[in-house]
């Protein structure tokens, strides 16, 4: 059985990324970009830290669906 996560980002985001001197207004790639070289990206937002434990934990695998 395959087990879908629909996460919805939320204002926790804004706040993580301005935490970390990341502009909203910058294209998605250099945001993404910047996420990744974060030591803790998973602790960016609640929404981030949800899909981390989830992979983690098994209960869904692939992280590109």
């Amino acid at each position: 059985m395959k087990k879908t996560v629909i996460a919805t980002v939320g204002i926790s985001l804004l706040g993580g990324l301005k935490r970390h001197n990341i502009s909203f207004d910058a294209p998605i790639e250099e945001i993404v970009k910047q996420l990744y070289e974060l030591e803790d990206h998973e602790k960016l937002c609640a929404e981030m830290s949800s899909i981390t434990s989830l992979l983690r934990e098994g209960i869904v695998s692939d992280p590109q669906n």
